[in-house]
């Protein structure tokens, strides 16, 4: 993926592969490939869209120190708001 100029913030992707795992949403800085990083969480949405895995099997949006905030497993770009789990939060 080419480098948005976006890799400071703390929400990152996860897109859905073909055979249901997931891999990172990557970019590249200089001549180094790393996991992209955004501001936003709409910034990171729309990233994820425009990838090609993102928008043919889904992805899940990630902020550092909260977790899964958003997820789409539906073609058409429909986003499920997922619930904020506080860390006192029994699983």
């Amino acid at each position: 993926m080419e480098n948005l100029g976006i890799n400071s913030g703390d929400f990152f992707v996860m897109l859905t592969t073909q055979s249901g795992g997931y891999t990172p949403l990557m970019t590249v800085i200089g001549q180094e490939e790393v996991m992209a990083k955004f501001e936003t969480l709409e910034q990171a949405q729309g990233a994820a869209m425009q990838s090609e895995l993102g928008g043919e099997f889904g992805f899940e949006v990630f902020e550092i120190g909260l977790g899964n905030l958003s997820t789409n497993h539906e073609i058409g770009g429909h986003y499920e708001e997922v619930e904020r789990l506080g860390k006192d939060s029994a699983r």
